[in-house]
């Protein structure tokens, strides 16, 4: 048994790799005094951290877009849940999926960047649903618990 040293890169929560494998994405306190969450992006060593969104609701999931040059997160304010999409750069935040009755979470792109796959929150029940970004049509794909969705290209 060897026994290893782990060394903090950076501070922060939920990490995600960016699909090359260059810079991490993660949650942190917010900067503003007033907001309640952040999103950084850093590079794989967690040197040049940068903030992109801070801001006043929770942020509970944030993962890459499939583009690798652009963030999709859920923003919950006060259990009204929205999907985002915005630039590295923090501009242009674009509201991707949300409903005023439905709580989101989770939010996974398609490879091509034309379906967002998100756990619902419907009552008691959690539900994974795939939701066809340029119709806005939701498609119920299984029942459950949270966990990580893997999109793969059938052939």
């Amino acid at each position: 048994f060897e026994r290893k040293t782990i060394t903090p890169i950076t501070l922060g929560s939920l990490p995600r790799w960016s699909p090359e494998g260059k810079h991490l994405l993660f949650l942190r306190k917010p900067e503003t005094h007033g907001n309640v969450a952040s999103i950084w992006v850093a590079d794989a060593d967690g040197k040049n951290a940068r903030l992109v969104v801070d801001t006043s609701a929770l942020i509970p999931s944030a993962v890459w877009g499939s583009d690798g040059k652009s963030i999709v997160y859920t923003n919950d304010d006060h259990l009204r849940s929205t999907i985002f999409r915005v630039g590295l750069d923090g501009t242009n935040p674009e509201k991707i999926a949300g409903d005023k009755n439905l709580e989101m979470y989770f939010p996974t792109m398609s490879p091509d960047g034309r379906k967002i796959a998100v756990v619902i929150a419907d009552g008691n029940m959690l539900k994974l649903m795939e939701i066809d970004l340029a119709t806005q049509k939701s498609r119920w794909l299984a029942n459950g618990e949270r966990g990580d969705v893997v999109w793969v290209k059938s052939h």
